[in-house]
């Protein structure tokens, strides 16, 4: 298997229907205090939420996992930003030495926002199936803040 193959093999696709108009799921994720209402949860709390949303720009998420009483940060780079309708950025833990490219596409439909996620390029399984999990959980928190 070549490298580009293990690698679309090692992503995660997955879309989301909200009943808000793209401007508002747009805003759930490039509002430092929206994104911070639903980053977390029962293990993980926010330490921080940095957006300079921006070609060029960087962010800085920050996560203090209970259970194992350590930090977890994720930072990146603004790649390609189309408001209301796309995020394209870089995604690196800081604990690790690689970054993958996470996608955000806001497609407007009868019913309100389509939200498609596409995270490319992880290194093993695990590690993939870990984010899937956990963006699933993001998925869920943003439809329940959303619905308020």
């Amino acid at each position: 298997m070549t490298d580009q193959t293990k690698q679309e093999k090692l992503s995660i696709l997955m879309s989301r229907q909200y009943d808000s108009p793209p401007e508002k799921v747009f805003q759930a994720w490039t509002d430092p205090e929206i994104v911070r209402k639903w980053w977390g949860n029962e293990e993980y709390r926010v330490t921080m939420i940095e957006i300079d949303l921006r070609v060029g720009g960087r962010y800085r998420w920050g996560l203090y996992h209970l259970p194992t009483q350590k930090d977890h940060i994720v930072s990146g780079e603004y790649l390609e930003i189309i408001p209301n309708s796309k995020v394209v950025c870089t995604w690196q833990w800081e604990s690790m030495d690689y970054a993958n490219e996470l996608m955000l596409d806001f497609k407007p439909n009868e019913n309100g926002t389509e939200l498609t996620l596409n995270h490319i390029k992880f290194v093993d399984k695990a590690l993939r199936d870990d984010h899937a999990q956990g963006w699933t959980g993001c998925f869920d928190r943003i439809g329940l803040l959303l619905a308020k």
